[in-house]
């Protein structure tokens, strides 16, 4: 089996898959603070509970965006795997990438744009709702050429939270109605349809700058994409990410 790891500021996923089928998940926070032998023993007892064994893997594959927790990833899988882990680079993706320094970009992003163009055909967005929002665009052309990057709404929330004496912690939610009669609604408000607000209008402009002519797909993904991708009519698409990963030429190797 394929362990496929998508490594991301707040949480990693780890999914055993066999061929392009996911046998199992196990989401774990990204503690750049934690050992090896601690994600071991965490990733290994929760697969365990699933039915499936670390030792099941033959090959182990990154997608990363915590340079910081790459080390202990890798010692990790050097000290229990038979294989060491491959991070995947942008030779990996198959993707031509138009921008001037390709390896700053996040490999989470190219990985979601190969894996929509797979999924979906060319031209294609990519909107990520994670710690933050990202759009990533695949031209015509089946090239990705850049996209956006702002805060995610969890992101805002605690910000606010945190520098509002008076304003307390709430679940991020579609409210309602837009007018809220209380402060806990009037918050979900703000976010919700703030952040619904700021995503109608950088489509808007993204694909007035970019497809003036044709329409693209768009899609979503994320772990609160559900919550935005019905009011913007897109679908949403879980686990794209780690489907990236399969598709990628890193997880042929």
């Amino acid at each position: 089996m394929l362990l496929a790891v998508d490594v991301g500021n707040s949480h990693t996923v780890f999914a055993l898959c066999q061929g392009h089928e996911i046998r199992a998940q196990v989401r774990i926070p990204t503690d750049t603070r934690t050992t090896a032998d601690v994600l071991w023993v965490s990733l290994s007892g929760i697969l365990a509970l699933k039915g499936f064994s670390l030792g099941d893997v033959a090959r182990v594959v990154v997608c990363s965006v915590v340079p910081a927790y790459d080390r202990v990833l890798a010692e990790m899988v050097d000290a229990f795997c038979p294989h060491s882990a491959h991070f995947l680079t942008t030779q990996d993706v198959g993707l031509p990438i138009d921008l001037p320094h390709p390896e700053t970009v996040g490999m989470d992003r190219l990985v979601n744009a190969a894996a929509a163009k797979a999924l979906y055909g060319a031209p294609v967005i990519v909107i990520d709702f994670g710690t933050a929002t990202t759009f990533d665009v695949v031209t015509a052309a089946g090239c990705y050429a850049g996209g956006l990057i702002a805060p995610g709404p969890e992101v805002s929330l605690r910000a606010l939270a945190q520098a509002a004496a008076k304003l307390p912690m709430i679940s991020l939610a579609p409210p309602p109605k837009v007018l809220g009669k209380t402060t806990q609604d009037a918050m979900q408000s703000g976010l919700y349809y703030g952040y619904l607000s700021m995503i109608e209008g950088l489509l808007f402009r993204l694909k007035a700058e970019v497809f003036p002519d044709v329409d693209p797909a768009v899609i979503a993904t994320g772990g609160i994409a559900p919550l935005f991708a019905p009011a913007l009519s897109i679908p949403s698409v879980a686990d794209l990410t780690i489907q990236g990963i399969l598709k990628t030429e890193g997880a042929s190797v």
